[in-house]
């Protein structure tokens, strides 16, 4: 039976998710810190900015809303952005999101 799941390094997410995460080809988010994002944190920064709640990305994602908290938490320190709008404008400059 053929596996419906895609699995990076990192995780498996169902084909829809990847998907969305990979079309774009970009290379990897680098925060101001100068730490790398994770493939993890950018599929969570993608969902965010189109509007999805912490439920909604964990529910999209596979993971518990705790774990999604933490990735958004994770997010807000390496790019120094504490709110939801300030991810999306992140997103949307850095060409990982789109209006």
């Amino acid at each position: 039976m053929k596996s419906s799941l895609r699995c990076t390094r990192a995780a498996c997410i169902s084909p829809s998710v990847a998907d969305a995460i990979f079309s774009a080809g970009a290379a990897p988010a680098v925060a101001p810190s100068g730490s790398t994002l994770t493939d993890r944190e950018l599929a969570v920064l993608k969902l965010l900015a189109d509007g999805h709640t912490n439920k909604a990305v964990a529910t999209k994602l596979g993971i518990s809303v705790r774990t999604a908290e933490t990735h958004r938490e994770n997010l807000a320190v390496k790019l120094n952005i504490f709110t939801v709008a300030g991810l999306t404008k992140y997103a949307i400059s850095h060409s990982l999101t789109s209006l």
